[in-house]
């Protein structure tokens, strides 16, 4: 638990950083100098470098900023462990789910100003989710089978829980658990319910094509930011997997009010297009 807050910290530090040093932060002549101490940052080397011991991560880089200047900029581990090469600050990470430390800095600024606390119940803001119940599986003594109870929970969730993962919240698309299939079961029965329908077929395609145009618009700030030459526009190279999902998700939502079928076709192969690994990034690094 404790390096997962070490973790969550250094992870919404880096965002931020990592986003400022792309306009050239000088670095500070010593920690000290941004109000920040040597020997606790010290601390986070120290504890990426155990995870990296232990196995639990390859490598990691953290980069500190504050009052304009880096202070703690760290490459700890292995690019290729199995290869033994060592991580550089500069290396071209595939990172994913980066909303969370976005809403994270978003919510920690809100902490910041009073607005919020972090232990305040989530429903004195989304008022729906007082009196929400935990799923509990219990067995059935009559029929021998496990039956899902609603009970109340020990304690309200916080936004330290939404923050930390420990909210009790579950996705619908891991593991078979009795709370999973209830998941499941409200949140898409109106899609199944209407499957070869129009409009959730066409809705669904927007949901699809959403992220990617996100990822088009992501390709080319980087582009813009770094020029042509860089090794990151050559990593993303001509990119035609992406274009096309684009173009065959953009027919989907079209076709779903022609047929809707068509339009599931076109989803499944994007899916099957995207099966084949994409080796762009790592062609480009592994060269060096």
């Amino acid at each position: 638990m404790r390096f997962g807050k070490v973790l969550c910290v250094c992870t919404i530090a880096a965002f931020i950083s990592f986003s400022a040093l792309a306009q050239g932060l000088p670095q500070a002549s010593q920690p000290e100098e941004v109000g920040f101490s040597s020997q606790r940052l010290r601390r986070l080397t120290e504890a990426f470098q155990a995870e990296v011991d232990k196995g639990a991560i390859p490598g990691a880089v953290v980069l500190i900023a504050r009052k304009g200047k880096v202070a703690y900029f760290e490459a700890i581990g292995f690019q290729n462990r199995e290869n033994k090469e060592p991580m550089r600050t500069d290396a071209i990470f595939r990172i994913a789910s980066m909303s969370k430390p976005i809403t994270s800095v978003a919510v920690m600024m809100l902490v910041e100003e009073g607005r919020i606390q972090l232990l305040d119940p989530v429903s004195r803001y989304l008022p729906e989710f007082k009196g929400v119940q935990v799923g509990v599986e219990k067995l059935n003594t009559t029929t021998g089978n496990s039956e899902l109870v609603g009970e109340p929970p020990r304690q309200e969730m916080t936004i330290q829980d939404l923050l930390r993962h420990t909210s009790g919240l579950t996705y619908g698309i891991f593991g078979k658990s009795l709370v999973k299939q209830a998941y499941n079961a409200a949140a898409t029965a109106w899609m199944g319910q209407n499957l070869s329908a129009p409009l959730p077929t066409a809705i669904y395609g927007v949901a699809l094509l959403m992220p990617g145009i996100a990822y088009l618009l992501l390709q080319w700030a980087i582009v813009h930011r770094h020029g042509k030459q860089s090794r990151l526009t050559e990593a993303l190279g001509r990119d035609f997997k992406g274009k096309i999902s684009q173009i065959l998700y953009g027919a989907g939502i079209v076709l779903a009010y022609v047929n809707p079928w068509i339009s599931v076709a076109l989803y499944v192969l994007v899916a099957i297009i995207w099966l084949v690994p994409d080796r762009r990034i790592e062609r480009i690094v592994g060269r060096e």
